[in-house]
């Protein structure tokens, strides 16, 4: 399937509500990419839906997110030099 920028996207086909439809998904996150359905036996990309705010992280877990994964890249920086300075001696 190509949608509307010529780009091609492998779906897969499901039925909602007794409506064919072929559903793009992001292959790690399966966030829906796009959605075409079937109109008079020609598929038509629907139009992007926009994400609600109610979807979207508050700004606190965003920021302890961001912390975790700077705790995690300062550990994981340490530790080979640990494990090299103790094949030194």
């Amino acid at each position: 399937m190509r949608n509307a920028q010529g780009q091609l996207m492998i779906g897969t086909e499901v039925e909602e509500q007794g409506q064919r439809l072929l559903v793009v998904r992001e292959a790690f996150s399966k966030t829906v990419l796009a959605t075409f359905e079937d109109v008079e036996g020609e598929w038509r990309q629907r139009a992007a839906e926009q994400p609600s705010l109610a979807d979207e992280a508050p700004a606190t877990d965003l920021a302890m997110w961001v912390q975790s994964l700077l705790d995690e890249n300062l550990s994981a920086r340490l530790t080979p030099s640990r494990r090299t300075s103790s094949l030194v001696t």
